[in-house]
C-alpha cells in the first residue's frame, strides 16, 4: 500500500529588518527528499512567534528550530520510532531553552507561542506551547489538535508540555498557525477555505482575506495528506506554495533570509544543481547545432532526385503511421493508468469504509460502501483495460484482481452489514403447474395452505413434514383478486382480503369459504389484514382500521391508527397485542394507537409485503417480494431488534414465508414450490 505523503504551503510575515520590530514570527517546514536519510522519519513543521523586540526573539526561534531538527533527524541513536525520536527532540528543546535562560536570556519567557509537528507515514505528533493553534480537517469535520487555553509553562524546562498523537488518512488537511491568524479570520471561514482547496490555493485565498489587516504576527502552514497516486492525478495549482504577507520586495531574497539553517542548505543544493544543469546545456548546444545543420543538408540532397523524393515520401508516411501508433498506445496507456489509479483509490475507500463499519459505526460504514458501489459502474466502462493493469501492477493487500471481483466484494460486505444469510432451501412440494403463482401462504403448524393466483386462487393443502398434498374443494374462483391473507387468532382458518373490497373466511375443518358481513356499509379498501382476539385490523392507504366481531358479523370500521403521521408507503401489518407496521419509515411497533418504537429496515430489503408475528409473539417475520428476501426480528423483549435477512439460492421469485417454531423451520413459497430451511431466529 502506498505511503502517505504531504503537499504543503506556508504563510509568513514580511520582516526585512528583525532588529526594528517588536516580535519575530515565522513558519518553518522541512520535508526530506526520498533519497535523504531523514525521509523515513517524516517531515517537520513549526509555526512560532516570540513577542520580544530585537534580535533576541530571532535567537529563540532559531534555537527551537535547530534543536528540534538536529535532535530529531541527526540523533546518532538507533531509535527508529518517530514518536520516540520526537519525544527526545522536545525534551532536548526544553533543556536548551532552560540553558539559554541560565545564560541571562529570560525576556522571552511567557511570550513564546509555538506548534511543533512531525508527520511520519500515518502518524502525526504535535507539541505546543502558548496560544499557537493546530487543526485537523477531515471531510466536513474539523478537530482542534491544540489546546485552546494552554497555561504558560512554570519553568523554561517545561516550555513544551505533553505530546498529542494521532493517525492521518489520505485527504486530511492540517493547519498550524500563530494565534493572530485565528483572531483575524473566523474558524468557519478557515475550515471552508482549507478543506475544499489545495494548500497553495488556500494560502492565496487567506492572504486575500487578510488584505488591509495587520499581518506582522501571522504565520501558518497548510498541509494536505495524500498519496503518490492521488497527487499524480491532481492538477497542480498555479498559486505559489509560499506567500509573504505585506511583502513588496524580492520574494527569493526574503525567503532565503527567513529560512532556518536546514532550509538554507536545501536552497544551496538546489542552486548548485541548477548551475550544473546550465553548464551541461552550454556544452551540448554547439553539438546540437552542428547535428541540425548536417540533417538539413541530408534532407536537401534527398529531395533533389526523383528516387530520393519517393523514398522521402514513403519515409514520411511510415513516420506518420508509427507516430500515430505511438500516440494511440501512449494515450491508451495513459487512460488505462488513470483508470487503474481510480480503481485503487476506490479500493482504499472500500478499506476505509470496512474499517469504519467494523469499528462500530455500521451506518457510516454502510453509507461509505454504498458510495463506492455507486462509483464502480464509472470505471467498469473499461473493465478489460483495468483488469489488464491489475495483472501487471503491484496491488494493495487484499485488493481484488478484477472489476467483477471488486463489485462482488463490495456487495457482499454491504449484505454482511445488513445481516444477510444465503441459504439453499429444501423443496417440500411442487405446487400446481410450472406457471403457478403461489402468492399467499398460511400454516396451522402441521399443514401449509397455499393460494395459487394463476389458478383462480386454488388452495393446495400440504403436509409440512411429508410433503403430501391435496387440493381444497372450496370454490376460490368467487374471490377475485386476493390482496392479503392472515391466520385467524383461533387458528381454525384463514381470513382472505380481496380487492373487491371484501373479507372471506376459509375454515379448515369444513374446507369451505364464507364471506364476512359488515354492519352498515362495506369493507374499506386495504392492502393487508391481521386478526387478533375476535377483531380484524385492515391496513388502508392512510389508516389502520379496526373491526370488532359481533353476533351478526363485524362492526363498522373505525379509524384506529393514522399512518400518515408516523409512516410513509405502509405495506405490511401484524397484530399480536402489539401492532406492527412496515413502511418506508421502518418497522414500527404500536401499543394500541400509541407508537412505541421505530426500527430502521435495511435498505436492501425494500418493501415488506407480508408481515407476521409468530412463535407466541417472540418473532416477527416479513417477506419482500421485490428484493426476494426474508427478514426476521426478535420481538420477545421490550425493544424489537433486527436479527437477520435471508436470501434463498436457486430461486427466481419469492412470494411468502412463515416460521414454525415447533419444527424450527421457515416455510416459503417460491416459483412453483413450497420450500423450507432450518433457522433458529
Amino acid at each position: 500500500m502506498s505511503d502517505l505523503i504531504s503537499r504543503t504551503a506556508r504563510l509568513v510575515p514580511y520582516a526585512k529588518r528583525p532588529k526594528s520590530i517588536a516580535s519575530f514570527v515565522t513558519a518553518y517546514m522541512y520535508e526530506p527528499a526520498a533519497d535523504e536519510a531523514g525521509a523515513q522519519i517524516g517531515n517537520l513543521y513549526v509555526a512560532v512567534e516570540v513577542l520580544v523586540s530585537g534580535r533576541a526573539s530571532e535567537e529563540v526561534v532559531d534555537l527551537v528550530i535547530q534543536t528540534v531538527g538536529e535532535k530529531y533527524y541527526n540523533d546518532p541513536s538507533d531509535e527508529a520510532d518517530p514518536l520516540a525520536r520526537f519525544e527526545g527532540a522536545i525534551k532536548q528543546t526544553n533543556h536548551e531553552l532552560s540553558e539559554y535562560v541560565g545564560r541571562g536570556n529570560a525576556a522571552w519567557i511567557g511570550k513564546l507561542s509555538a506548534i511543533i509537528a512531525v508527520h511520519a507515514g500515518k502518524e502525526l505528533h504535535v507539541a505546543q506551547t502558548g496560544s499557537a493553534e493546530a487543526f485537523l480537517y477531515r471531510g466536513k469535520a474539523v478537530s482542534r489538535i491544540s489546546l485552546s487555553d494552554t497555561a504558560r509553562p512554570a519553568t523554561p524546562s517545561k516550555t513544551f508540555g505533553s505530546i498529542a498523537t494521532g493517525e492521518l488518512e489520505a485527504g486530511d488537511k492540517l493547519l498550524l498557525a500563530t494565534p493572530a491568524l485565528i483572531h483575524q479570520v473566523p474558524l468557519l471561514k478557515l475550515q471552508s477555505v482549507i478543506s475544499t482547496t489545495s494548500p497553495n490555493a488556500a494560502i492565496a485565498e487567506i492572504s486575500q482575506l487578510l488584505e488591509g489587516a495587520i499581518t506582522n504576527r501571522i504565520a501558518a502552514i497548510v498541509v494536505e495528506i495524500t498519496t503518490p497516486e492521488l497527487a499524480a492525478i491532481k492538477v497542480r495549482s498555479d498559486e505559489p506554495d509560499e506567500i509573504e504577507l505585506g511583502n513588496n520586495e524580492n520574494l527569493a531574497e526574503t525567503a532565503i533570509k527567513a529560512a532556518a539553517p536546514l532550509a538554507q542548505h536545501a536552497a544551496k543544493k538546489s542552486k548548485e544543481a541548477a548551475q550544473a544543469t546550465l553548464g551541461f546545456w552550454h556544452r551540448l548546444r554547439p553539438l546540437m547545432r552542428s547535428g541540425s545543420l548536417k540533417l538539413v543538408d541530408l534532407i536537401r540532397q534527398r529531395l533533389t532526385t526523383k528516387k530520393g523524393r519517393q523514398l522521402s515520401a514513403l519515409t514520411l508516411v511510415g513516420v506518420v503511421a508509427i507516430s500515430g501508433l505511438i500516440l494511440w498506445y501512449s494515450g491508451a496507456n495513459a487512460s488505462g493508468a488513470k483508470q487503474f489509479t481510480q480503481y485503487q483509490n476506490l479500493f482504499r475507500d472500500y478499506t476505509r469504509a470496512q474499517t469504519l463499519a467494523t469499528s462500530g459505526n455500521k451506518t457510516g460504514g454502510r453509507a461509505a460502501l454504498e458510495a463506492v458501489q455507486a462509483k464502480l459502474p464509472g470505471i467498469a466502462a473499461n473493465e478489460s483495460g483495468i483488469n489488464h493493469q491489475l495483472k501487471n501492477n503491484p496491488l494493495y493487500e487484499g485488493e481484488p484482481t478484477s472489476v467483477a471481483e471488486f463489485k462482488t466484494l463490495v456487495a457482499d460486505q454491504i449484505d454482511q452489514l445488513d445481516g444477510l444469510v444465503k441459504i439453499a432451501p429444501m423443496t417440500v412440494a411442487q405446487i400446481g403447474a410450472r406457471n403457478s403463482h403461489p402468492t399467499h401462504l398460511e400454516s396451522d403448524g402441521t399443514h401449509a395452505y397455499v393460494l395459487d393466483a394463476a389458478n383462480h386462487n386454488a388452495i393446495s393443502i400440504i403436509n409440512l413434514q411429508t410433503g403430501d398434498q391435496k387440493d381444497s374443494t372450496a370454490n376460490t374462483a368467487i374471490l377475485g383478486d386476493v390482496a392479503a391473507t392472515t391466520l385467524s387468532s383461533a387458528k381454525d382458518g384463514i381470513f382472505i382480503l380481496t380487492s373487491k373490497p371484501s373479507v372471506w373466511f376459509y375454515r379448515y375443518n369444513s374446507d369451505s369459504l364464507t364471506e364476512q358481513t359488515l354492519a352498515y356499509g362495506q369493507w374499506p379498501k386495504a392492502s393487508a389484514i391481521a386478526s387478533y382476539g375476535s377483531n380484524l385490523y385492515l391496513l388502508g392507504s392512510t389508516t389502520i382500521y379496526k373491526n370488532v366481531h359481533n353476533a351478526t358479523g363485524y362492526s363498522p370500521s373505525t379509524d384506529y391508527i393514522s399512518t400518515t403521521v408516523s409512516s410513509k408507503n405502509s405495506s405490511g401489518l401484524a397484530v399480536d397485542g402489539w401492532i406492527y407496521l412496515s413502511s418506508d419509515s421502518g418497522l414500527q411497533r404500536f401499543l394500541g394507537p400509541i407508537l412505541k418504537q421505530t426500527l430502521p429496515i435495511p435498505a436492501s430489503l425494500g418493501h415488506i409485503t407480508n408481515l407476521r408475528s409468530v412463535a407466541g409473539g417472540d418473532f416477527v417475520i416479513g417477506t419482500s417480494t421485490g428484493s426476494g428476501r426474508i427478514a426476521i426480528w426478535n420481538a420477545g423483549t421490550d425493544q424489537v431488534s433486527f436479527t437477520k435477512q435471508v436470501a434463498l439460492s436457486d430461486t427466481k421469485k419469492l412470494y411468502d414465508a412463515v416460521y414454525e417454531q415447533k419444527l424450527g423451520k421457515v416455510f416459503a413459497t417460491v416459483d412453483n414450490r413450497l420450500v423450507s430451511f432450518n433457522l433458529k431466529p
